[in-house]
């Protein structure tokens, strides 16, 4: 899946700085990062400048979640003449249902699958619970469900 990245490149007096080179790097290195022109490209660019800024700033690229996962982030740096700024540590693979099926290089269903999985088992069989363990999966705010249900229902009417 591709993740759009877009910001506007402007000079301390809000103008435009159009043809302003942008070096994508992988974070806290000088590896440069394999970017995208467009969502549809086929072909990514990992030579930096790997996209300039056009007439009215702004900027356009896009990271592949076959290139890098989540959690990756980027350093960005953006020159024109003695212009220069840099972005540390930027986050633009965001976490979303194609970066969960790869977690930990499982499929999503093994998770869901997992006879320990919290979703599918009792709430009583979760420990630590009981009486210390600050947790009682049964009560609210001190009172059984069906207390709070008939205290809501008594506030109620």
């Amino acid at each position: 899946m591709r993740f759009r990245y877009y910001m506007v490149v402007q000079d301390l007096a809000g103008n435009a700085v159009s043809g302003a080179g942008v070096y994508v790097y992988l974070a806290g290195t000088n590896a440069p990062a394999i970017v995208y022109r467009t969502k549809s490209s086929n072909q990514g660019n990992n030579t930096p400048p790997q996209v300039t800024s056009l007439q009215d700033g702004s900027v356009v690229f896009w990271v592949d979640s076959n290139d890098y996962t989540y959690g990756q982030l980027f350093d960005i740096v953006v020159q024109k003449d003695t212009f220069s700024l840099s972005l540390s540590d930027v986050q633009i693979i965001v976490w979303d249902a194609v970066n969960a099926v790869k977690l930990d290089g499982q499929d999503g269903s093994y998770y869901l699958s997992r006879a320990n999985h919290t979703g599918t088992q009792p709430p009583n069989t979760i420990s630590p619970q009981g009486s210390g363990s600050g947790l009682n999966a049964d009560m609210v705010d001190s009172l059984h469900a069906d207390d709070f249900i008939a205290m809501s229902f008594f506030f109620g009417g």
